[in-house]
């Protein structure tokens, strides 16, 4: 509930900002308010409910160990997440024209608009999730990945069906040519979705070196990638390499974990009986 709050603020402000043409610089706001808004949420809730319970002084180091343990790998691999996802459009701009990389742009932004669905389930179902041990935390995981995947195929049916007018609607007939790129970005964004879910589960099994380990590698295969299409196939090949890099990430680059734990998840999010 506090991650979708968040989104719901950070929507309105871009809103407000761009219905009222104020400057650019006030977008960073929406920025700020989609972390800090959850943030503030959960602090105020967590100390409300845990007014008189501090870990003890011998214990402080220990967390901060911790801490820097599992939040150092953790914080690395969004630095690195933020320059794969960008690198696409870095290329679009040094390759291409800043007409097309405005299309992949807009394209792109309607395409992942509705993430913000999957992640608050996700969110509010894990709690569940890291309670649970063993064989049962597997099934929990496949059922939520199911559902996901059930809410990902329903916003991909209806972005195809009307993104092209909703891009329209909301740019103009100028960046008609959007249509065409926004089915396969979505379908990397349903991707997103479901490696959110693999995420978390590495986070919670304590795969912090091997999350790092894997999006730098993904680093390594994507931007490569991204050069090479985006040389020879311009806006769509930028939109293939998003494409590309997140079916990567889904699979293959998960399925090394803890002898292919998220590819058994996956399968069992297929099989009906994960649901009874």
């Amino acid at each position: 509930m506090a991650n979708a709050v968040g989104m719901l603020v950070s929507f309105a402000l871009s809103f407000t900002i761009a219905w009222l043409r104020l400057n650019p610089l006030w977008l960073t706001l929406s920025v700020i308010t989609v972390t800090l808004v959850p943030y503030v949420i959960k602090r105020y809730c967590f100390y409300q409910q845990h007014q008189e319970q501090f870990p003890p002084r011998e214990t402080r180091t220990l967390y901060l160990r911790y801490l820097l343990y599992a939040g150092l790998p953790l914080a690395i691999s969004s630095i690195f997440i933020s320059v794969q996802v960008k690198t696409a459009q870095m290329f679009l701009a040094g390759i291409a024209s800043a007409r097309e990389l405005g299309l992949f742009a807009a394209a792109n932004t309607i395409a992942a608009s509705w993430i913000f669905i999957p992640v608050a389930l996700i969110t509010s179902c894990f709690s569940e999730i890291f309670r649970a041990r063993g064989d049962e935390a597997v099934r929990l995981t496949a059922r939520l990945n199911g559902y996901v995947m059930a809410v990902s195929l329903l916003m991909l049916f209806i972005v195809a069906l009307w993104g092209e007018h909703i891009i329209v609607a909301l740019y103009g007939p100028a960046y008609r040519q959007s249509g065409n790129l926004i089915t396969l970005l979505s379908l990397a964004t349903s991707f997103s979705a479901m490696g959110t879910v693999a995420y978390r589960f590495m986070v919670k099994e304590g795969g912090f070196d091997y999350l790092l380990k894997k999006i730098i590698c993904l680093v390594l295969i994507s931007i490569p990638l991204s050069w090479w299409l985006i040389q020879g196939y311009g806006i769509m090949g930028a939109t293939w390499s998003v494409f590309l890099s997140e079916l990567l990430s889904l699979t293959v680059m998960n399925y090394f974990f803890k002898r292919g734990v998220i590819q058994k998840i996956q399968v069992s999010s297929l099989n009906y009986k994960t649901y009874k």
